[in-house]
């Protein structure tokens, strides 16, 4: 039975016989960014960001999945990747030794915490995928061309301006 989606009067916004209607969906999530935006929402309303009673930094985590929830409750997704940077050179910057170059440096507290994230990622079963060299950016992009190919509606998370 073909799924439609409906506005909150009920109109559909794809018709039943919209192909695009039964086509599962896949969420992608740009980790990094969704990680900053946690960090340093939580930073800047409590003094150092939220952290365990033994000292573990958890904004990230606390703020990404309360975020991933959000995503997952409104959109319903068929399937759900998440990409991350990583800390190697990018092929951008190898090109470009000014790319990103002015870029402040990342909090202490921030790292250890996307570490925790990603862990418990995957202990959730939630693919997170990273390839040096590449940004999150890279890998959403190809995820996103790969899954249309193979018929996905793709929608992507993400608070980069330059996605």
């Amino acid at each position: 039975m073909p799924r439609s989606t409906t506005t909150s009067d009920n109109s559909p916004l794809l018709p039943d016989d919209d192909p695009m209607a039964a086509s599962p969906l896949l969420i992608l999530i740009d980790g990094h960014s969704l990680a900053f935006r946690s960090y340093f929402a939580f930073a800047k309303s409590r003094q150092g960001g939220l952290r365990t009673k033994t000292g573990i930094p958890t904004s990230v985590c606390f703020g990404f999945i309360k975020s991933l929830l959000e995503v997952m409750e409104s959109e319903n997704p068929n399937a759900i990747a998440i990409a991350f940077d990583t800390k190697e050179t990018t092929f951008r910057q190898q090109a470009d030794a000014s790319y990103k170059a002015n870029r402040t440096e990342t909090p202490e507290d921030f790292l250890p915490d996307v570490k925790n994230l990603q862990e418990l990622l995957q202990g959730l079963r939630i693919p997170v995928i990273t390839s040096p060299g590449y940004e999150a950016d890279d890998i959403l992009a190809t995820l996103a061309h790969q899954a249309i190919d193979q018929g996905y509606r793709v929608k992507v998370v993400s608070g980069d301006r330059d996605l």
